[in-house]
């Protein structure tokens, strides 16, 4: 079942919302290093991401081309359910709850999970990508599900992925990786699912990014 997010005013999954709105204002303590990320909270090249472009996917369908893909325009994520038993684990795992899934390939592929996480050390999850990155649950979907497929980045992980282009020439990049691999530390035996998502190249990714995103 979704709720209203009062955060952006579009639909989020209400494990999300309940998350969200019992989760610290900030993050505490020091934040795992990203792909992409700067490391520091330095200026970049775009303060607002500027309008007129188009979402290009690093994946898009086999056949497709990316130019093609953006064209027809990004496909609106679903969520799907997680596994039984993954949903309400006690406070020593809370982080390890499944919020929901999403499905790559226009929705109708291999399934991403998408669990609560955390922020600080260790950081991975949810959590981790709206509080430390500012990307919300919508957005980590959509970037998932317009992809055909996600890219191996030569271990358990692989990396999902939205260009944001004006006039063909790339702006911003929006990232999702997937661990498909158990974690050790999960009282459940599934992959752990997203690890983190970010905007490539920051910190915190530019006003209005989210809102761009279906």
């Amino acid at each position: 079942m979704s709720v209203l997010s009062k955060k952006r005013g579009w639909l989020v999954s209400a494990a999300a919302a309940a998350v969200l709105a019992s989760a610290p204002a900030t993050s505490a303590g020091a934040v795992s290093p990203d792909p992409g990320s700067t490391g520091s909270t330095s200026a970049q090249s775009v303060a607002t991401l500027p309008p007129g472009g188009t979402w290009v996917p690093y994946e898009p369908d086999p056949g497709t081309s990316s130019k093609v893909a953006a064209a027809a325009g990004l496909v609106r994520p679903v969520e799907h359910a997680c596994p039984s038993g993954t949903t309400s684990y006690p406070a020593a795992k809370r982080a390890f709850n499944c919020l929901s899934t999403y499905h790559d390939n226009g929705n109708r592929g291999h399934s991403v999970g998408l669990r609560q996480g955390r922020t600080g050390s260790s950081a991975f999850g949810y959590l981790h990508a709206l509080q430390d990155h500012g990307l919300d649950e919508q957005s980590i979907g959509t970037v998932i599900v317009n992809n055909a497929a996600g890219v191996s980045q030569g271990n358990s992980c692989f990396l999902y992925g939205l260009r944001y282009e004006v006039n063909d020439v790339g702006i911003l990049a929006v990232e999702v990786i997937e661990d498909r691999k158990p974690s050790s530390a999960s009282p459940d035996n599934y992959k752990l699912g997203v690890v983190t998502a970010y905007c490539k190249g920051y910190d915190q990714c530019p006003p209005g990014v989210n809102e761009s995103l279906p």
